[in-house]
């Protein structure tokens, strides 16, 4: 595998105690870790998994995904979404 499809940034003060690397987009590393094997937050204090992937992120840096414009612009909303699918879920389940 080539370093380049690592998308890695330079290593820097992304928050937390010690540089890290960031993850950029098309990273082969996001999501690439299994979620059982993960610790539950990365080098930074960031929540793994990250709310958009369904395994943990390689390394000591969870990529975040960035927010949609209607997220930005209507943040209420995109919670009003989640929270239904949520309870949608809940439905299906209890159904079962």
């Amino acid at each position: 595998m080539p370093v380049s499809s690592l998308a890695l940034g330079a290593l820097t003060d992304n928050g937390g105690p010690t540089s890290t690397h960031s993850l950029g987009a098309g990273s082969v590393a996001i999501d690439a870790a299994v979620l059982a094997s993960c610790p539950p937050t990365d080098q930074r204090g960031v929540t793994r998994p990250d709310a958009g992937g369904t395994d943990c992120d390689s390394g000591a840096y969870e990529a975040v995904p960035e927010p949609s414009l209607p997220a930005m612009l209507f943040p209420g909303v995109a919670i009003l979404f989640a929270l239904n699918q949520r309870r949608r879920a809940g439905r299906s389940m209890e159904a079962q």
